[in-house]
Protein backbone atom coordinates (compact mmCIF):
# COMPACT_ATOMS: atom_id res chain seq x y z
CA UNK A 1 0.00 0.00 0.00
CA UNK A 2 1.54 3.19 -1.02
CA UNK A 3 2.44 5.23 1.70
CA UNK A 4 -0.40 8.36 0.79
CA UNK A 5 -3.47 6.02 0.96
CA UNK A 6 -2.02 4.60 4.83
CA UNK A 7 -1.61 8.62 5.34
CA UNK A 8 -5.42 8.96 4.29
CA UNK A 9 -6.63 5.62 6.43
CA UNK A 10 -4.56 7.61 9.16
CA UNK A 11 -6.52 10.58 8.80
CA UNK A 12 -10.10 9.40 8.28
CA UNK A 13 -9.26 6.76 11.60
CA UNK A 14 -8.27 10.06 13.60
CA UNK A 15 -11.56 12.14 13.02
CA UNK A 16 -13.66 8.80 13.47
CA UNK A 17 -11.86 8.36 17.06
CA UNK A 18 -12.21 12.05 17.66
CA UNK A 19 -15.52 11.90 17.20
CA UNK A 20 -16.09 8.40 19.57
CA UNK A 21 -13.25 9.99 22.06
CA UNK A 22 -15.68 13.04 22.45
CA UNK A 23 -19.36 11.18 22.82
CA UNK A 24 -17.32 8.93 25.12
CA UNK A 25 -15.70 11.43 27.25
CA UNK A 26 -18.54 13.64 27.62
CA UNK A 27 -20.56 10.88 28.54
CA UNK A 28 -18.48 9.85 31.27
CA UNK A 29 -17.81 13.32 32.34
CA UNK A 30 -21.28 14.51 32.51
CA UNK A 31 -22.03 11.61 34.70
CA UNK A 32 -19.87 11.96 36.84
CA UNK A 33 -19.65 15.78 37.88
CA UNK A 34 -22.75 17.31 39.44
CA UNK A 35 -23.82 19.80 36.82
CA UNK A 36 -23.87 18.77 33.38
CA UNK A 37 -23.69 22.40 32.13
CA UNK A 38 -19.98 22.40 33.83
CA UNK A 39 -18.89 19.29 33.07
CA UNK A 40 -19.54 19.87 29.32
CA UNK A 41 -17.26 23.35 29.45
CA UNK A 42 -14.85 21.51 31.20
CA UNK A 43 -14.20 19.01 28.83
CA UNK A 44 -14.87 20.93 25.71
CA UNK A 45 -12.18 24.04 27.43
CA UNK A 46 -10.20 20.89 27.97
CA UNK A 47 -10.67 19.45 24.11
CA UNK A 48 -9.72 22.67 22.33
CA UNK A 49 -6.89 23.55 24.56
CA UNK A 50 -5.55 20.02 24.32
CA UNK A 51 -6.31 20.17 20.39
CA UNK A 52 -3.85 23.53 20.63
CA UNK A 53 -1.23 22.15 22.88
CA UNK A 54 -0.99 19.01 19.94
CA UNK A 55 -0.28 21.54 17.05
CA UNK A 56 2.51 23.50 19.09
CA UNK A 57 4.34 20.62 20.17
CA UNK A 58 3.96 18.31 17.23
CA UNK A 59 7.51 19.05 15.78
CA UNK A 60 9.04 18.57 19.68
CA UNK A 61 7.90 15.51 20.49
CA UNK A 62 11.47 13.24 19.86
CA UNK A 63 11.17 10.68 17.38
CA UNK A 64 11.75 7.80 19.86
CA UNK A 65 8.94 8.59 22.15
CA UNK A 66 6.40 9.59 19.68
CA UNK A 67 5.88 5.65 19.00
CA UNK A 68 5.14 5.18 22.78
CA UNK A 69 2.28 7.88 23.14
CA UNK A 70 -0.40 5.52 21.51
CA UNK A 71 -0.75 2.48 23.76
CA UNK A 72 -0.19 4.46 26.77
CA UNK A 73 -2.60 7.31 25.68
CA UNK A 74 -4.98 4.49 25.01
CA UNK A 75 -4.33 2.81 28.17
CA UNK A 76 -5.28 6.18 29.86
CA UNK A 77 -8.50 6.32 27.93
CA UNK A 78 -9.53 3.19 28.86
CA UNK A 79 -9.13 3.76 32.47
CA UNK A 80 -10.52 7.01 32.52
CA UNK A 81 -13.43 5.84 30.63
CA UNK A 82 -14.04 3.26 33.67
CA UNK A 83 -12.96 5.17 36.26
CA UNK A 84 -14.25 8.87 35.91
CA UNK A 85 -17.01 8.80 38.65
CA UNK A 86 -14.73 7.21 40.95
CA UNK A 87 -12.27 9.17 40.18
CA UNK A 88 -13.84 12.71 40.50
CA UNK A 89 -15.86 11.67 43.93
CA UNK A 90 -12.43 11.34 45.16
CA UNK A 91 -10.51 14.44 43.86
CA UNK A 92 -13.44 16.44 45.06
CA UNK A 93 -13.77 14.99 48.44
CA UNK A 94 -10.12 15.41 48.80
CA UNK A 95 -10.16 18.86 47.87
CA UNK A 96 -13.00 20.00 50.03
CA UNK A 97 -11.01 18.00 53.59
CA UNK A 98 -7.84 19.93 51.86
CA UNK A 99 -8.95 23.41 51.07
CA UNK A 100 -12.87 24.19 52.21
CA UNK A 101 -12.04 24.47 55.91
CA UNK A 102 -9.65 27.32 54.92
CA UNK A 103 -10.08 28.95 51.11
CA UNK A 104 -14.48 27.93 51.44
CA UNK A 105 -16.37 25.11 49.77
CA UNK A 106 -16.55 26.82 46.02
CA UNK A 107 -12.77 27.11 45.79
CA UNK A 108 -12.22 23.46 47.29
CA UNK A 109 -14.94 22.47 43.70
CA UNK A 110 -12.90 24.72 41.72
CA UNK A 111 -10.28 22.96 42.44
CA UNK A 112 -11.45 19.18 42.15
CA UNK A 113 -13.14 21.04 38.82
CA UNK A 114 -9.06 22.45 37.51
CA UNK A 115 -7.74 18.85 38.44
CA UNK A 116 -10.19 16.88 35.98
CA UNK A 117 -9.28 19.54 33.33
CA UNK A 118 -5.68 19.07 33.57
CA UNK A 119 -6.69 15.38 33.34
CA UNK A 120 -9.25 16.21 30.05
CA UNK A 121 -5.96 17.90 28.82
CA UNK A 122 -3.67 15.68 28.61
CA UNK A 123 -5.81 12.21 28.11
CA UNK A 124 -5.61 12.43 24.09
CA UNK A 125 -6.39 15.64 22.27
CA UNK A 126 -2.68 16.42 21.98
CA UNK A 127 -2.66 13.01 20.49
CA UNK A 128 -5.27 13.84 17.89
CA UNK A 129 -3.57 17.00 17.21
CA UNK A 130 -0.12 15.30 16.67
CA UNK A 131 -1.53 13.00 13.90
CA UNK A 132 -1.97 15.33 11.19
CA UNK A 133 0.96 17.22 10.98
CA UNK A 134 3.03 13.92 11.55
CA UNK A 135 0.76 12.06 8.98
CA UNK A 136 1.22 14.88 6.39
CA UNK A 137 5.21 14.75 6.96
CA UNK A 138 5.10 11.00 6.42
CA UNK A 139 3.26 11.45 3.13
CA UNK A 140 6.78 10.97 0.77
CA UNK A 141 6.21 12.53 -2.39
CA UNK A 142 2.87 11.91 -3.25
CA UNK A 143 2.30 14.54 0.76
CA UNK A 144 -1.13 15.26 0.94
CA UNK A 145 -1.93 19.18 1.45
CA UNK A 146 -3.07 20.44 4.46
CA UNK A 147 -6.24 21.39 3.01
CA UNK A 148 -6.74 17.66 1.70
CA UNK A 149 -5.79 16.29 5.24
CA UNK A 150 -8.33 18.11 6.62
CA UNK A 151 -10.69 16.63 4.84
CA UNK A 152 -10.00 13.18 5.14
CA UNK A 153 -10.00 13.61 9.01
CA UNK A 154 -13.54 15.02 8.58
CA UNK A 155 -14.63 12.41 6.44
CA UNK A 156 -13.43 10.18 9.46
CA UNK A 157 -15.55 12.56 11.78
CA UNK A 158 -18.58 12.35 10.57
CA UNK A 159 -18.23 7.98 9.57
CA UNK A 160 -17.90 8.39 13.80
CA UNK A 161 -20.84 10.62 14.30
CA UNK A 162 -22.77 8.07 11.82
CA UNK A 163 -21.62 4.93 14.40
CA UNK A 164 -23.65 6.88 17.61
CA UNK A 165 -27.00 5.55 16.42
CA UNK A 166 -25.69 2.03 17.24
CA UNK A 167 -25.70 2.90 20.74
CA UNK A 168 -29.63 2.28 21.87
CA UNK A 169 -28.90 -0.87 19.76
CA UNK A 170 -26.25 -2.67 21.10
CA UNK A 171 -25.31 -0.40 23.94
CA UNK A 172 -22.28 1.46 25.34
CA UNK A 173 -19.88 -1.65 23.91
CA UNK A 174 -20.51 -1.01 19.94
CA UNK A 175 -18.88 2.75 20.51
CA UNK A 176 -16.08 1.50 22.62
CA UNK A 177 -15.52 -1.69 19.82
CA UNK A 178 -15.47 1.01 17.35
CA UNK A 179 -12.96 3.65 19.52
CA UNK A 180 -10.56 0.54 19.86
CA UNK A 181 -10.93 -0.74 16.34
CA UNK A 182 -10.17 2.65 14.82
CA UNK A 183 -7.14 3.55 17.05
CA UNK A 184 -5.81 0.30 16.24
CA UNK A 185 -5.96 1.17 12.25
CA UNK A 186 -4.49 4.34 12.97
CA UNK A 187 -1.09 3.03 14.40
CA UNK A 188 -0.96 0.50 12.05
CA UNK A 189 -1.48 3.02 9.36
CA UNK A 190 1.25 5.07 10.59
CA UNK A 191 4.01 2.64 10.20
CA UNK A 192 5.27 2.42 13.87
CA UNK A 193 7.16 -0.35 14.88
CA UNK A 194 5.75 -3.48 14.96
CA UNK A 195 5.90 -4.11 18.88
CA UNK A 196 3.73 -0.46 19.04
CA UNK A 197 1.56 -2.28 16.76
CA UNK A 198 0.59 -5.46 18.98
CA UNK A 199 1.02 -3.48 22.12
CA UNK A 200 -1.88 -1.20 21.02
CA UNK A 201 -4.01 -4.13 19.57
CA UNK A 202 -3.86 -5.99 22.97
CA UNK A 203 -4.69 -3.15 24.68
CA UNK A 204 -7.49 -2.18 22.33
CA UNK A 205 -8.61 -6.05 22.32
CA UNK A 206 -8.44 -5.75 26.59
CA UNK A 207 -10.60 -2.95 26.63
CA UNK A 208 -13.38 -4.46 24.60
CA UNK A 209 -13.38 -7.74 26.36
CA UNK A 210 -13.63 -6.04 30.00
CA UNK A 211 -15.15 -3.21 30.13
CA UNK A 212 -18.33 -4.32 30.36
CA UNK A 213 -17.36 -6.26 33.26
CA UNK A 214 -15.21 -3.57 34.59
CA UNK A 215 -17.96 -0.79 34.43
CA UNK A 216 -20.23 -2.71 36.33
CA UNK A 217 -17.94 -3.88 38.91
CA UNK A 218 -16.19 -0.54 39.36
CA UNK A 219 -19.65 1.66 39.36
CA UNK A 220 -20.86 -0.86 42.53
CA UNK A 221 -17.16 0.11 44.27
CA UNK A 222 -17.92 3.91 43.35
CA UNK A 223 -21.40 3.55 45.24
CA UNK A 224 -20.47 1.96 47.87
CA UNK A 225 -17.92 4.28 48.58
CA UNK A 226 -21.04 7.11 47.74
CA UNK A 227 -23.27 5.78 49.84
CA UNK A 228 -22.04 3.58 52.33
CA UNK A 229 -25.72 3.68 54.17
CA UNK A 230 -27.31 2.44 52.00
CA UNK A 231 -25.15 -1.23 51.72
CA UNK A 232 -25.31 -1.73 47.74
CA UNK A 233 -24.33 -4.97 46.99
CA UNK A 234 -24.17 -4.61 42.90
CA UNK A 235 -25.58 -3.14 40.12
CA UNK A 236 -28.25 -4.93 38.45
CA UNK A 237 -28.19 -3.13 34.95
CA UNK A 238 -25.86 -0.85 33.34
CA UNK A 239 -27.22 0.83 30.36
CA UNK A 240 -26.04 3.45 27.94
CA UNK A 241 -28.25 5.79 25.68
CA UNK A 242 -27.67 9.15 23.80
CA UNK A 243 -29.71 11.12 26.85
CA UNK A 244 -28.47 9.32 29.75
CA UNK A 245 -26.07 6.46 31.55
CA UNK A 246 -28.75 4.25 33.46
CA UNK A 247 -27.79 2.47 36.69
CA UNK A 248 -30.21 0.04 38.01
CA UNK A 249 -28.37 -0.07 41.75
CA UNK A 250 -28.98 -3.65 43.93
CA UNK A 251 -29.01 -3.17 47.50
CA UNK A 252 -28.46 -6.16 50.05
CA UNK A 253 -31.54 -6.33 51.35
CA UNK A 254 -32.80 -6.51 47.98
CA UNK A 255 -34.59 -2.93 46.91
CA UNK A 256 -33.26 -1.32 44.44
CA UNK A 257 -32.48 2.42 42.66
CA UNK A 258 -32.89 4.19 39.58
CA UNK A 259 -30.25 6.50 38.64
CA UNK A 260 -29.63 8.96 35.48
CA UNK A 261 -26.08 9.47 34.99
CA UNK A 262 -24.93 9.61 38.21
CA UNK A 263 -28.50 11.19 39.88
CA UNK A 264 -30.34 9.35 41.67
CA UNK A 265 -34.19 9.44 40.42
CA UNK A 266 -35.93 6.56 42.21
CA UNK A 267 -35.63 4.85 45.58
CA UNK A 268 -38.08 2.59 47.01
CA UNK A 269 -37.76 3.92 50.74
CA UNK A 270 -38.58 7.82 49.25
CA UNK A 271 -41.21 7.21 46.20
CA UNK A 272 -44.70 6.86 49.05
CA UNK A 273 -44.70 10.71 49.57
CA UNK A 274 -43.90 11.54 45.74
CA UNK A 275 -46.33 9.62 44.22
CA UNK A 276 -49.11 9.86 46.77
CA UNK A 277 -49.04 13.66 46.30
CA UNK A 278 -47.98 14.21 42.89
CA UNK A 279 -50.35 12.00 41.38
CA UNK A 280 -52.76 10.21 43.42
CA UNK A 281 -54.54 12.86 45.49
CA UNK A 282 -54.96 15.20 42.63
CA UNK A 283 -56.66 12.22 40.29
CA UNK A 284 -58.85 11.55 43.58
CA UNK A 285 -59.93 15.22 42.59
CA UNK A 286 -61.44 14.25 39.60
CA UNK A 287 -63.44 11.85 38.26
CA UNK A 288 -61.82 8.96 35.93
CA UNK A 289 -59.47 11.44 34.49
CA UNK A 290 -57.42 11.59 31.26
CA UNK A 291 -54.03 11.67 32.51
CA UNK A 292 -50.50 12.59 31.12
CA UNK A 293 -47.45 12.06 32.98
CA UNK A 294 -44.29 13.86 31.54
CA UNK A 295 -41.45 12.23 32.52
CA UNK A 296 -41.24 8.09 34.01
CA UNK A 297 -38.47 7.47 36.29
CA UNK A 298 -39.45 3.92 37.18
CA UNK A 299 -43.68 4.85 37.32
CA UNK A 300 -44.57 4.74 41.04
CA UNK A 301 -46.51 7.97 39.93
CA UNK A 302 -48.40 5.54 37.12
CA UNK A 303 -48.75 2.57 39.35
CA UNK A 304 -50.54 4.89 41.91
CA UNK A 305 -53.71 5.68 39.46
CA UNK A 306 -53.97 2.86 36.92
CA UNK A 307 -56.81 2.37 38.40
CA UNK A 308 -58.17 5.57 38.93
CA UNK A 309 -57.74 6.99 35.75
CA UNK A 310 -59.73 6.74 32.41
CA UNK A 311 -56.61 6.23 30.28
CA UNK A 312 -52.60 7.55 31.20
CA UNK A 313 -50.42 8.60 28.51
CA UNK A 314 -46.92 8.71 29.09
CA UNK A 315 -44.07 10.38 27.68
CA UNK A 316 -40.47 10.26 27.95
CA UNK A 317 -37.36 11.14 26.22
CA UNK A 318 -35.37 8.18 26.59
CA UNK A 319 -37.58 4.96 25.79
CA UNK A 320 -34.68 2.70 27.45
CA UNK A 321 -35.43 4.27 31.35
CA UNK A 322 -39.18 3.12 30.36
CA UNK A 323 -38.19 -0.56 29.44
CA UNK A 324 -35.67 -1.04 32.30
CA UNK A 325 -38.45 0.49 34.68
CA UNK A 326 -40.61 -1.70 33.82
CA UNK A 327 -38.61 -4.58 34.25
CA UNK A 328 -37.23 -3.69 37.48
CA UNK A 329 -39.97 -2.02 39.12
CA UNK A 330 -43.00 -3.70 38.30
CA UNK A 331 -44.16 -4.05 42.18
CA UNK A 332 -44.44 0.16 42.12
CA UNK A 333 -45.18 1.16 37.82
CA UNK A 334 -48.05 -2.19 37.88
CA UNK A 335 -47.97 -1.73 34.25
CA UNK A 336 -48.60 -5.39 33.69
CA UNK A 337 -52.16 -4.93 36.43
CA UNK A 338 -53.84 -2.64 33.90
CA UNK A 339 -53.77 -1.87 29.78
CA UNK A 340 -55.00 1.85 29.81
CA UNK A 341 -52.31 3.26 29.28
CA UNK A 342 -49.65 4.07 26.59
CA UNK A 343 -45.87 5.06 26.07
CA UNK A 344 -44.99 7.92 23.48
CA UNK A 345 -40.79 8.29 23.03
CA UNK A 346 -40.90 12.01 22.80
CA UNK A 347 -39.45 15.11 24.27
CA UNK A 348 -41.98 16.89 26.46
CA UNK A 349 -41.96 19.89 25.02
CA UNK A 350 -42.36 18.76 21.53
CA UNK A 351 -45.45 16.39 22.63
CA UNK A 352 -46.89 19.45 24.48
CA UNK A 353 -46.68 21.64 21.32
CA UNK A 354 -47.69 19.21 18.55
CA UNK A 355 -49.48 16.31 20.10
CA UNK A 356 -53.43 16.88 19.82
CA UNK A 357 -56.19 15.74 22.74
CA UNK A 358 -56.50 17.76 26.13
CA UNK A 359 -55.99 15.55 29.45
CA UNK A 360 -57.97 16.92 32.93
CA UNK A 361 -54.40 15.60 34.93
CA UNK A 362 -51.01 16.33 33.65
CA UNK A 363 -48.36 15.36 36.27
CA UNK A 364 -45.15 17.00 35.86
CA UNK A 365 -42.53 14.29 36.49
CA UNK A 366 -39.39 15.35 35.15
CA UNK A 367 -36.45 15.13 37.52
CA UNK A 368 -34.99 18.72 39.15
CA UNK A 369 -33.17 21.55 36.70
CA UNK A 370 -29.77 20.43 37.01
CA UNK A 371 -29.02 20.95 33.42
CA UNK A 372 -30.16 23.62 30.67
CA UNK A 373 -32.57 21.38 29.30
CA UNK A 374 -34.46 19.93 31.94
CA UNK A 375 -35.08 23.52 33.34
CA UNK A 376 -36.69 24.33 29.84
CA UNK A 377 -39.54 22.54 31.79
CA UNK A 378 -40.04 24.57 34.15
CA UNK A 379 -40.10 27.76 32.03
CA UNK A 380 -43.19 29.99 31.62
CA UNK A 381 -43.28 28.92 28.09
CA UNK A 382 -43.71 25.02 29.05
CA UNK A 383 -46.49 25.82 32.01
CA UNK A 384 -48.18 27.72 28.94
CA UNK A 385 -48.06 24.55 26.38
CA UNK A 386 -49.46 22.56 29.35
CA UNK A 387 -52.03 25.11 30.43
CA UNK A 388 -53.11 24.62 26.72
CA UNK A 389 -53.59 21.05 26.92
CA UNK A 390 -55.37 20.85 30.12
CA UNK A 391 -59.57 20.35 29.60
CA UNK A 392 -61.51 22.71 31.77
CA UNK A 393 -61.63 22.00 35.47
CA UNK A 394 -58.13 20.23 34.84
CA UNK A 395 -55.12 20.14 37.11
CA UNK A 396 -51.17 20.70 36.75
CA UNK A 397 -49.39 18.78 39.43
CA UNK A 398 -45.47 19.53 39.83
CA UNK A 399 -43.98 19.55 42.97
CA UNK A 400 -40.92 22.16 43.97
CA UNK A 401 -38.72 22.42 47.06
CA UNK A 402 -40.49 23.75 50.18
CA UNK A 403 -39.12 27.72 50.02
CA UNK A 404 -38.94 27.45 54.00
CA UNK A 405 -36.41 25.29 54.02
CA UNK A 406 -34.39 25.54 51.18
CA UNK A 407 -31.98 28.53 51.06
CA UNK A 408 -31.78 29.15 47.40
CA UNK A 409 -34.52 31.24 45.45
CA UNK A 410 -35.34 27.73 42.79
CA UNK A 411 -38.91 26.62 44.77
CA UNK A 412 -39.86 30.70 45.27
CA UNK A 413 -39.01 31.04 41.10
CA UNK A 414 -40.91 27.76 40.26
CA UNK A 415 -43.97 29.39 42.22
CA UNK A 416 -43.65 32.66 40.91
CA UNK A 417 -43.59 30.87 37.25
CA UNK A 418 -46.75 28.70 37.95
CA UNK A 419 -48.44 31.97 39.39
CA UNK A 420 -47.63 33.87 36.28
CA UNK A 421 -49.03 31.18 33.62
CA UNK A 422 -52.33 29.65 35.88
CA UNK A 423 -55.14 31.16 37.53
CA UNK A 424 -55.13 29.44 40.89
CA UNK A 425 -52.07 27.23 42.69
CA UNK A 426 -52.49 25.44 45.64
CA UNK A 427 -50.23 23.07 47.36
CA UNK A 428 -49.56 20.51 50.37
CA UNK A 429 -46.11 21.59 52.40
CA UNK A 430 -44.61 18.34 53.28
CA UNK A 431 -41.55 16.56 53.93
CA UNK A 432 -39.35 19.96 52.67
CA UNK A 433 -41.23 20.22 49.46
CA UNK A 434 -43.98 21.84 47.77
CA UNK A 435 -46.86 19.72 46.23
CA UNK A 436 -48.29 22.12 43.88
CA UNK A 437 -51.85 22.04 42.12
CA UNK A 438 -52.40 24.25 39.18
CA UNK A 439 -55.54 25.14 37.62
CA UNK A 440 -58.93 26.96 38.16
CA UNK A 441 -60.69 28.07 40.97
CA UNK A 442 -58.83 25.16 43.40
CA UNK A 443 -58.74 27.43 46.28
CA UNK A 444 -62.30 28.28 46.30
CA UNK A 445 -62.57 24.79 48.46
CA UNK A 446 -60.44 25.99 51.41
CA UNK A 447 -57.89 24.80 53.25
CA UNK A 448 -60.35 22.73 55.65
CA UNK A 449 -61.65 21.10 52.82
CA UNK A 450 -58.35 20.33 50.88
CA UNK A 451 -57.51 18.61 54.64
CA UNK A 452 -60.27 16.59 54.86
CA UNK A 453 -60.02 15.50 50.93
CA UNK A 454 -56.73 14.51 51.98
CA UNK A 455 -57.85 12.31 55.34
CA UNK A 456 -60.14 10.96 53.22
CA UNK A 457 -57.95 9.65 50.12
CA UNK A 458 -55.44 8.50 52.42
CA UNK A 459 -55.35 4.81 53.33
CA UNK A 460 -54.82 3.37 56.95
CA UNK A 461 -51.86 1.77 54.81
CA UNK A 462 -50.17 4.67 53.81
CA UNK A 463 -50.70 6.08 57.67
CA UNK A 464 -49.00 3.52 58.70
CA UNK A 465 -46.15 3.58 55.82
CA UNK A 466 -45.21 7.01 56.01
CA UNK A 467 -47.48 9.54 57.29
CA UNK A 468 -46.33 11.86 59.86
CA UNK A 469 -48.74 14.11 60.44
CA UNK A 470 -50.87 16.69 58.59
CA UNK A 471 -49.63 18.57 55.59
CA UNK A 472 -50.08 21.89 55.82
CA UNK A 473 -52.20 23.58 53.30
CA UNK A 474 -51.08 26.64 50.86
CA UNK A 475 -53.83 28.50 49.06
CA UNK A 476 -53.64 31.01 46.08
CA UNK A 477 -52.75 33.96 48.45
CA UNK A 478 -50.28 31.91 50.22
CA UNK A 479 -48.50 31.24 47.09
CA UNK A 480 -48.68 34.80 45.77
CA UNK A 481 -47.33 35.50 48.69
CA UNK A 482 -44.42 33.10 48.98
CA UNK A 483 -43.46 33.93 45.40
CA UNK A 484 -43.68 37.58 45.86
CA UNK A 485 -40.62 39.49 43.97
CA UNK A 486 -39.40 36.35 42.29
CA UNK A 487 -39.96 36.40 38.63
CA UNK A 488 -40.56 33.75 36.53
CA UNK A 489 -38.47 31.36 34.94
CA UNK A 490 -38.21 31.75 31.34
CA UNK A 491 -36.44 30.24 28.45
CA UNK A 492 -33.53 32.88 28.83
CA UNK A 493 -32.94 32.51 32.41
CA UNK A 494 -32.92 29.22 32.87
CA UNK A 495 -29.22 29.23 33.99
CA UNK A 496 -31.17 31.05 37.48
CA UNK A 497 -32.88 27.60 38.35
CA UNK A 498 -29.50 25.26 37.11
CA UNK A 499 -26.62 27.14 39.19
Amino acid sequence: MRDDQKVKISLVCAGTMLSLFTYLMVHQVSSAMPHWEIAAFVFNFAYFTGVSCGYFISRRVSPRAYPYLFPVTLLLQALFLIFASPLFFISETTALNLFAPWLGVSFARFAAYAFFFFLLLGLGTPLFALVLPRAIQSGGPRALTLRSAYSWEIIGSLFGLAILPLVPHFGQIALVAAYAVSFGLLVWSLTLPPKIVGLTGLLALALVLSFNPADRLVGTWFYQMKSPSRRIASLADVRYTPYHKIEILETEAKDKFLYLSGKRQFGEGSHHVYSYFVSEFPARLLNKPRVLVLGCGAMSTVGRIGKLAAHIQIVDIDPVVFELSKKHFPQFNHLAEFSNWNFTADDAKHYLANEPGQFDLIVHDIPPANSRQIALTYTQEFFQLAKARLAPGGIFSISALDTAENKTEYGKRVLSTLQSVFEDVTAFRYGGSLYTYSGEKLSVRGAEAFKRTFHEFLSAQEKAEWFRGDPEILLNDDIKRMASGNRPVTNNNTGDLVF
